[in-house]
């Protein structure tokens, strides 16, 4: 990274004027792992702040969150018109990217990131995060969320592992494995299990095994 871009990304964490909350680590965890990011903001309906992680000024990070509201808003009231229902969008500006995304009809999700932010970093950390947010807010997935339809996976007892994938099947289509290449416990995310898995077409895909929801995703890199 050259000096000049270094100088522009703060690392250390602001300090907070609110007490922390169960969505703090869920919050922290983007500028643990994300270093061009400044503000993760989690806000309502009205734009209140309900909890954040922040590398700017608290000031500016809550105004960025209230005033990004309003964009989203904005955004879903007239492109549902054409779009369906907005769940995510990704602003990119001279100064600042934003990347945002709904949790609910009440809740929101918002970045800020210094540029160019690191879409592919970000789309996996906010899976992640909507999840535990919803989770931890007790929040239900509401009715426009994407991707709804839950992945199955057939399994087989492992003497190594206990169990181990034979096949999944997704969108209708039902994919054979015929290797597992490897497995380990991803503590991001809250002890999940993953398997790196072969398909009969060659295509190797991670699945993810949340036992504490009790559902399986793939993780689409």
């Amino acid at each position: 990274m050259p000096a000049e871009r270094q100088s522009r990304v703060s690392r250390a964490e602001t300090p907070r004027d609110m007490a922390e909350t169960g969505f703090t680590p869920i919050l922290r965890r983007f500028c643990t792992n994300v270093p061009e990011l400044q503000v993760a903001v989690f806000v309502d309906d009205e734009g209140e702040c309900v909890d954040y992680s922040a590398r700017i000024g608290l000031f500016d990070a809550k105004i960025a969150g209230a005033q990004i509201h309003v964009l989203t808003h904005t955004i879903v009231e007239h492109g549902k018109r054409f779009l369906g229902a907005p769940h995510a969008y990704h602003v990119v500006a001279d100064a600042r990217e934003i990347v945002v995304r709904r949790v609910s009809d009440e809740y929101t999700l918002v970045l800020v990131c210094d540029p160019p932010a690191p879409l592919g970093a970000l789309n996996h950390l906010v899976d992640a995060a909507v999840r535990d947010l919803r989770l931890e807010g007790g929040i239900a997935p509401p009715i426009w969320e994407p991707h709804r339809e839950t992945l199955k996976v057939e399994v087989r007892a492992s003497a190594g592992w206990g169990y181990a994938p034979t096949a999944f099947s997704e969108r209708g289509l039902r994919h054979e494995l015929i290797a597992v290449v490897g497995r380990w416990i991803d503590h991001e995310e809250q002890g999940a299990v993953c398997f790196m898995v072969r398909t009969a077409s060659g295509e190797e895909t991670v699945l993810v095994h949340k036992a504490r929801e009790g559902r399986w995703l793939r993780r689409v890199d």
